[in-house]
C-alpha cells in the first residue's frame, strides 16, 4: 500500500442515508471516492450482493 493509498483510506467514512425512489447502487457508486468495484462494494456493505437494489426508504451505507 502506498502512502497515497493510506491517506485516501484514512479519510474515508461511512455515512447512513435514506434511499430515494430511483436510487441504484450503480448511480450511488458514481458519487463515492472508490473507483475500483464501487458498485459491488456498496452492495456488499449493505448486504445486497450480488444483485439486489435499495428500495425507497431503506437506510443504506455510503462512503464519503
Amino acid at each position: 500500500m502506498t502512502a497515497a493509498d493510506l491517506r485516501l483510506v484514512n479519510n474515508q467514512k461511512l455515512k447512513i442515508v435514506v434511499a430515494e425512489p430511483g436510487d441504484t447502487y450503480a448511480g450511488l457508486a458514481k458519487t463515492i471516492p472508490i473507483k475500483s468495484d464501487a458498485e459491488a462494494t456498496l452492495r456488499v456493505i449493505n448486504g445486497h450482493y450480488p444483485r439486489a437494489e435499495p428500495r425507497a426508504g431503506d437506510y443504506i451505507k455510503v462512503i464519503e
